[in-house]
This record gives C-alpha cells, structure tokens and sequence, in this order.
C-alpha cells in the first residue's frame, strides 16, 4: 500500500539545465517520470539535497500534494539545503454583507 502524493519540479534555470536536472532526479529515484502521476516517493528529500548539490547556485522547488486533502506543501533546494513550508488554509469569518 503506501501514501501517495504529487509532486511538480520547477527550476530557476535554462531550459537545457531543467532537463538534465530531471533526468538525474529520474535515475537516482528509479521513477522514469517522477513528475507524471502520483508516486511513493518516499525518498525524495535525499535525492532533492543531492541534485541540488550537483547544480549548485539552482533553486529547486519541489510542491507536494498528498492523498490528504491538507497535505499540501513546498519544498526549497538550494546547494544541499532545504527550506520546508506548509500550506495553511485560511478562511474568512461570517460577513452578513457578503450573503447573496
């Protein structure tokens, strides 16, 4: 069984760079498309710090969305660290104004 979640890749970098960038990620994941479906990824934070160790001074960011529907985060790479964040969701209180 396991947990599944999405993940989405984008890269402040040439075009050209991104592509290598994905394909290193795909060989060290054993994923031939990481980024295609959802995926157990269960070691992507290991494989993140080491891609972004191969290309230093190339943001990484790497969004998650998981099976649950709280489950939403994002992941920053930059030469071998990492900054974590959580999506808070936020909802406005009851305005009589705004009823329709």
């Amino acid at each position: 069984m396991g947990y599944s979640t999405r993940y989405e890749l984008t890269v402040g970098c040439p075009e050209d760079t991104f592509t290598q960038i994905k394909d290193r990620i795909a060989v060290i994941s054993d994923y031939e498309d990481p980024f295609e479906d959802r995926i157990k990824w269960y070691d992507h934070d290991l494989h993140m710090h080491q891609v972004s160790l191969e290309f230093p001074g190339v943001l990484l960011t790497l969004n998650g969305e998981g099976e649950e529907s709280e489950d939403i985060w994002v992941k920053y790479y930059l030469n071998g660290k990492m900054q974590y964040e959580r999506a808070k969701i936020v909802l406005g209180p009851f305005d009589p104004s705004k009823l329709k």
